[in-house]
């Protein structure tokens, strides 16, 4: 089969695009464990100056993203950003289709998540409790979704300036899934 220049140029293109892929893929180095709040965590850095934390098993997922160098100013925008954002994933909503069942979309209030926050000298908590489908996404607003207990938000710790932003799935079973947020402080990071 002979080959064009056109042909022989793709090739080469997706050649690159594999191993530029690949190495982007392989921005997390330095991997280690840490013990945290009991739980052992699979660390590492990423090129774009956050620490990624991962713990995984039968009960629970935790997933932490440290930014390190953040101070009490920067650190309130993002989480006033994100936690707004979060919040309004679960406003109610126009349908965005002429129907006969409904014109909004509301999710019940026994399925809103609950919002918390703390600050002391050292330490800024803010995060909501709720639930998760079975794909690990939150805002599971019916029964017959909901999977998971979930728990997401944000610890600053103003010594060390550090912004941590924490997804935590369990099992719907366990009573109290905020407790690791709330056990957790900065100078068990």
């Amino acid at each position: 089969m002979k080959y064009s220049y056109n042909n022989k140029a793709i090739f080469v293109f997706f050649v690159l695009l594999l191993i530029f892929m690949s190495a982007c893929n392989s921005n997390h180095s330095d991997s280690q464990t840490k013990i945290i709040s009991g739980y052992s965590f699979n660390t590492s850095n990423s090129k774009m100056g956050f620490n990624y934390l991962k713990h995984e098993d039968s009960q629970r997922d935790i997933f932490m993203k440290i930014l390190q160098g953040v101070d009490y100013a920067g650190a309130n925008s993002v989480i006033s950003d994100r936690m707004t954002l979060f919040e309004s994933v679960f406003e109610p909503r126009r349908v965005d289709y002429p129907g006969a069942y409904t014109k909004t979309i509301i999710c019940p209030d026994e399925y809103k998540p609950q919002r918390s926050q703390n600050e002391s000298n050292e330490e800024r908590i803010d995060y909501f409790k709720g639930f998760a489908n079975s794909n690990k996404v939150a805002g599971a607003c019916a029964k017959d979704i909901i999977k998971y207990n979930y728990v997401y938000g944000f610890i600053y710790c103003k010594n060390q300036k550090e912004l941590i932003e924490i997804d935590y799935y369990s099992e719907l079973n366990e009573s109290n899934p905020q407790k690791f947020i709330q056990e957790l402080n900065c100078g068990k990071i």
